[in-house]
């Protein structure tokens, strides 16, 4: 019966493991993706802040 439990727990154990594994596999990925697109546009706006300001003055005083 000890090594019916310890396979079943074995077993188990795999499946839970491989089970957090994929799920790590698939949404690593998105969330690699999301800070990447997050970041980028971070750094774009960060580096266009200047011209942003401008563009708002020039709307602004424009009305």
């Amino acid at each position: 019966m000890d090594t019916l439990a310890d396979i079943a727990i074995g077993t188990a154990t795999a499946v839970f493991i491989a089970a957090g594994v994929a799920y790590l596999g698939i949404t690593a990925p998105l969330w690699g993706t999301a800070l990447l697109a997050s970041s980028i546009s971070y750094g774009v706006a960060k580096y266009y802040e200047d011209d942003i300001g401008k563009l708002k003055d020039s709307i602004i005083s424009g009305f």
